[in-house]
């Protein structure tokens, strides 16, 4: 079974439906939570900067995390939901990279001829390497975005590293897949880092506070 991508090659090319349904699935799944989990963690950093400010009045680490708790209650918001955007977008992205790539087991022949500039043929890898490029610069850029909005959390620095040498395999990946995965995989994560450098383009980076 090849739903949705055969529905979508039904009014559009190859080199268009792939993308389309990408932007697509991203709209209405992911970008919602996306915008509903930057409002969370606005008033996560709210709840940061108020705790800041009562350092020197909390004496102990159990002070600090009552006070914490307290917030967390006065602002009805608890940092558990910003998960949801990963548990999300993870389920979504491999269910689609599945059905793509049962698909192109099949070998459609209009796929040979479907593509587009200089990857005529969706059933071979890209024979210039610039779709596979894209797809690392994309992923390392939004590595990139998340780690910079993520360090009031204390996200680590060998956290982001990880992050930086999985794109490094996501290129090898791409460079020996079908131009058609590549092609999903770089729209995805194209709109993905589009997505996260509007949302948080005016953050600034809080430092993570220390416990006593």
């Amino acid at each position: 079974m090849s739903f949705p991508f055969s529905e979508i090659h039904s009014f559009l090319p190859w080199s268009v439906g792939i993308p389309a349904f990408a932007i697509c699935l991203r709209t209405c799944i992911t970008l919602p939570i996306a915008i509903a989990s930057k409002r969370r963690r606005e008033r996560l950093l709210q709840i940061h900067s108020l705790l800041t400010s009562k350092r020197n009045q909390l004496v102990s680490k159990d002070a600090i995390k009552q006070e914490k708790r307290r917030l967390y209650s006065e602002f009805r918001c608890s940092p558990w939901p910003l998960l949801l955007l990963p548990m999300a977008q993870i389920p979504c992205f491999a269910y689609a990279t599945l059905k793509l790539r049962r698909l192109v087991r099949m070998a459609p022949s209009s796929m040979t001829t479907e593509g587009a500039f200089w990857f005529q043929n969706l059933l071979e890898p890209d024979p210039t390497g610039l779709l596979t490029v894209s797809l690392g610069l994309a992923y390392m850029t939004n590595a990139a975005i998340v780690h910079r909005r993520q360090q009031f959390s204390g996200l680590s620095k060998g956290t982001f590293i990880a992050s930086i040498l999985s794109s490094f395999a996501m290129i090898y990946v791409a460079s020996l897949s079908p131009s058609a995965m590549t092609l999903y995989w770089s729209t995805s994560a194209l709109y993905s880092t589009i997505q996260n450098a509007l949302l948080y383009r005016n953050d600034t980076p809080s430092e993570p506070a220390k416990d006593k």
